[in-house]
């Protein structure tokens, strides 16, 4: 019983720090699905090295010894608390050079920020499950795996329905710090019961059990399962990371909501290792070919299906795949004293997976292919599995001759083969470019019968102007001349005086360019290289604008966050916060902070233009809160959309009909009435965002508008 809750409770706080830590990052990095990609290659690979230890100290040393160094690491690793305020999290920050892939900025960070307690928490469960196979010879320790998972689910369910509703991010921390101090101290108690059990047993018998003795266990690499430990669990980690990839395109998955596909995942552990009924081949080909085929479903009609049916959905494909290939570990599964060798193989191929999809993906691929490589995998590696062990049946069961084998075989070639044919599709309108990187997928689509050419990063359209002719702002979309932004710079070009200043967070096509004057000086300030690339390439606008165009590499906040710091910088006349990319929501753009952030910037008749025009987010009541907080009027402005976005014209058109701009003026500002002021209500209970608090569950449109 005492080993069962210290299971349950390590387990729940390794993944309830999880999302903390995302949420954390949200500042430095924004809410996109590419900063949660980068904590899961982060966290497993913390438990690869948790477990890695806890294989190596079984394998060199006695449990003695081993209850010796753990106690060390675990009153080491109070050094780290709190998390968050320590004192080493600012060296993760300047310790990568400024020009690395983001993903080794996260990853340092986080290690510097919560390194060896989670190494702690992560090698826990593997060294107890050796310790109780050390002390209990023949009992089987694999119930304790599952219980440990329901802990962890427990933690993942938790955080976005009650812990990041309702308390903010230092309330976050020190909860989770005050417990982990406090399973610390059962932990201390129980490793000293372990000594005290290996001293009787010293002293009634000259030449104990294991219990004295290193494990002795073989190579891993000597294992004949190994290479199938190790592809299931890459699988299974590849279609959790490109899953939660695909359905954050829809604009929702975000922070605390990044968790689901993650409880999905652990609950699919949990379920195969209590469930030894599953372990035949018809459970798992019925469920692995089930959310392949739901996967290829999802990919196929994206464009045409509702935000929940693709979460939905998506949830779905990774509790089917993760449950197939975790059940198939189960049968796997080696004798009792090898556990921490199985344990490192599924930490080994869990790390694998999450690495390809966030360092090796982005580089090979310029569309998001990982779930079509992960589903492929695993396809494969049950078809030899399977094969291989139906083979010699072949020619003495009619059964496995005619049912068994050829459908495991066909099954897998055409799950195969949809994917690959999925991948070749060509698109209805021609692509002219299309490029990739950390932040998401960059491409520039033509429609000859309408004459535009437009770019669009993932599925999100960040601009168009017409193929031929002179470029017209009525052709760009969300910037068309009855647009917020467009009477922003109306209100700028008559109250400011000249030469004028304006800032753009955002700078898709560069199309603002448009309004500009001769003499104003515009400052762009983009965080993704491609849409850099493209905008300068494949459009017009940047080159149109006589005056001075800077473009600025970086998040647009941490940016003007430097500008503040260094005080010599002029300050703005207008600021357009417009970084949808790839229909993510970038919070820490949108909370108090960032809002006064802004504001220190803004020159006394300055004014921010926020686009909030979204399918899926009513971000207006909460934007207003901010507003007020911050001593801004807001003023919401909603345009009919002239023309609707190339490529996506069967997608929602009644939730894309209105572009939505929020324009905050300072309080001594007096604004005329403007056509298309809409009037925007907050409830009294809704709180503002901030860094430490805000949940995208108080912005969502759940049904259709």
């Amino acid at each position: 019983m005492r080993l069962g809750v210290l299971l349950i409770a390590n387990a729940f706080l390794l993944f309830l720090v999880q999302p903390i830590m995302g949420k954390s990052l949200l500042p430095w990095w924004g809410g996109g699905s590419h900063v949660w990609t980068s904590c899961l290659l982060f966290f497993q690979s913390g438990l690869l090295l948790g477990y890695l230890y806890a294989y190596t100290s079984a394998t060199w040393l006695s449990v003695r010894q081993q209850s010796w160094l753990h106690l060390v690491l675990v009153l080491l690793s109070w050094a780290w608390l709190p998390i968050q305020s320590n004192l080493w999290t600012d060296w993760g920050a300047r310790l990568v050079p400024s020009d690395w892939e983001p993903v080794w900025h996260i990853l340092a960070q986080l290690t510097f920020a919560i390194g060896l307690p989670y190494l702690v928490l992560s090698s826990t469960s593997p060294l107890l499950s050796h310790w109780f196979v050390a002390t209990r010879a023949g009992t089987e320790p694999y119930r304790w795996y599952s219980l440990a998972n329901l802990g962890s689910l427990v933690g993942c369910l938790l955080y976005p329905f009650l812990f990041e509703p309702i308390l903010g991010l230092p309330q976050q921390d020190w909860f989770w710090s005050i417990a982990f101090a406090m399973l610390s101290i059962g932990l201390l108690a129980h490793t000293a019961m372990i000594l005290q059990a290996v001293k009787q047993q010293l002293k009634m018998d000259a030449n104990p059990p294991m219990v004295l003795k290193k494990d002795g266990e073989s190579l891993l690499l000597g294992d004949r399962n190994f290479l199938a430990w190790l592809s299931f669990s890459a699988c299974s980690s590849i279609v959790l990371s490109a899953s939660t990839s695909n359905a954050s395109q829809t604009g929702i998955v975000v922070p605390g909501l990044w968790v689901i596909p993650l409880a999905m995942y652990l609950a699919s552990w949990w379920i195969a290792f209590r469930s030894p009924k599953m372990e035949n081949w018809a459970m798992h080909m019925c469920l692995y070919f089930f959310g392949g085929s739901l996967a290829v479903f999802l990919l196929i009609f994206k464009l045409w299906l509702p935000w929940i049916a693709i979460v939905a959905g998506y949830m779905v494909v990774v509790f089917a795949i993760s449950l197939a290939c975790h059940n198939l570990l189960y049968a796997l599964r080696p004798k009792s004293h090898r556990i921490t060798s199985f344990y490192l193989a599924i930490a080994l191929g869990g790390a694998l997976g999450c690495g390809f999809v966030s360092m090796v993906a982005p580089k090979i691929f310029n569309e998001f292919w990982e779930l079509h490589f992960g589903l492929s995998l695993g396809a494969v590696v049950i078809a030899l599995h399977y094969g291989a062990a139906m083979f010699p049946q072949i020619r003495s069961d009619v059964w496995v001759r005619r049912f068994r084998w050829p459908t495991t075989m066909l099954a897998t070639i055409f799950l195969v083969g949809v994917l690959a044919m999925h991948m070749n599709v060509q698109s209805i309108d021609p692509v002219l470019a299309k490029q990739r990187d950390f932040y998401g997928v960059v491409s520039v689509v033509e429609q000859p019968k309408r004459g535009l050419r437009t770019m669009l990063h993932g599925q999100t359209q960040h601009g168009s102007e017409p193929i031929r002719g002179p470029l017209d702002p009525d052709q760009t979309m969300y910037y068309q001349t009855n647009s917020g932004v467009a009477k922003a710079w109306d209100w700028i070009h008559d109250s400011a005086a000249s030469p004028r200043r304006v800032g753009i967070i955002g700078l898709g096509t560069g199309s603002l360019s448009l309004y500009a004057n001769p003499d104003d000086h515009l400052v762009y300030y983009e965080i993704s290289p491609a849409v850099r690339s493209v905008a300068e390439e494949y459009f017009h606008y940047l080159k149109a604008h006589p005056g001075t165009t800077e473009i600025r590499m970086g998040d647009g906040r941490r940016l003007l966050a430097d500008e503040v710091k260094r005080g010599a910088e002029p300050l703005i006349d207008l600021l357009v916060v417009d970084a949808f990319a790839n229909d993510s929501l970038p919070m820490h753009l949108l909370t108090v902070e960032a809002i006064e952030l802004y504001k220190k910037r803004l020159s006394g008749d300055g004014c921010i233009a926020i686009n909030i025009t979204n399918r899926n987010l009513d971000l207006a009541p909460v934007l207003t809160k901010i507003a007020q907080r911050c001593q801004l009027q807001p003023i919401l402005i909603e345009s009919p959309l002239e023309s609707n976005p190339p490529g996506m014209k069967l997608r929602n058109l009644a939730n894309r009909s209105m572009v939505r701009w929020l324009l905050l003026f300072q309080t001594h500002a007096s604004l005329p009435k403007w056509e298309g002021t809409v009037p925007v209500t907050a409830p009294k209970s809704l709180q503002p965002w901030t860094d430490d608090f805000g949940s995208p569950i108080h912005a969502l449109r759940w049904f259709k508008r």
